[in-house]
């Protein structure tokens, strides 16, 4: 079963002699709140925990490790500006990936492999998320896209694809681009027509999405298809 370390900080040990030749417990690796080992069960003989980080093994101490996940928010270089995974636990049965900008190249999709890499969920991301596009926000996300090994349920952008034409953003009327490509259907019907696509990179993106078994339905998230209540637009809860 996976434990999670409790921090501040948690330490992996193993059985390893000293200089003196005397076997005892060494630190070999540290590891921060909310990083996951594999429990294998106590050793009956010091009362540590047996586990397994990778295929290797060691021994932690009890009170380390927690049951409970905690929110993880990870920004990661990728060449211009930050990207950010987050993870967050909240009251689902699984904890929900959620990454948020991709930059430009194959950083993110190197990291997303090494991080999850001894995760259970290592494929299931639960969203992939273009605040907007710009190919320092979005080209990272073109890896990860062809990456079948991630399962993503939704790609949720901001309403305005870019196509051919003179009009890259679509219509404007009184200054206001109208044209939001709000729903998977929309998204579908327009950048199926190879003419709409061209040679752009944001409109294959998407397509490529579209296209994808592993990849599920795209969404944009605006004030105006936002989940309302009591006045107030909310992001999607699901």
């Amino acid at each position: 079963m996976l434990r999670y370390a409790n921090g501040p900080v948690s330490y992996l040990y193993r059985d390893l002699p000293n200089k003196k030749g005397v076997i005892g417990g060494r630190k070999i690796k540290q590891f921060l709140w909310g990083d996951w080992v594999h429990v294998k069960g106590p050793d009956q003989k010091s009362g540590r925990l047996k586990v397994s980080y990778g295929k290797k093994p060691y021994f932690m101490r009890k009170k380390h490790l927690q049951d409970e996940r905690v929110l993880e928010m990870i920004f990661l270089d990728v060449g211009q500006g930050d990207s950010c995974i987050l993870t967050e636990p909240s009251n689902h049965a699984d904890p929900r990936i959620l990454v948020i900008d991709a930059g430009v190249g194959n950083n993110m999709n190197r990291f997303l492999t090494w991080r999850f890499r001894y995760f259970p969920e290592i494929g299931a991301i639960h969203a992939a998320i273009i605040t907007h596009p710009q190919k320092d926000h979005y080209n990272g996300f073109s890896p990860v896209f062809r990456n079948s090994d991630f399962n993503i349920a939704k790609v949720y952008h901001n309403g305005l694809v870019e196509r051919t034409g003179d009009d890259a953003l679509g219509p404007l009327s009184k200054g206001y681009l109208t044209d939001v490509v709000k729903d998977h259907a929309t998204a579908k019907a327009l950048l199926n027509k190879k003419k709409n696509r061209g040679r752009k990179l944001y409109p294959n993106l998407l397509k490529r999405a579209i296209d994808a078994k592993h990849i599920g339905e795209i969404e944009a998230i605006t004030t105006t298809h936002a989940v309302k209540e009591d006045g107030r637009a909310w992001l999607p809860s699901e």
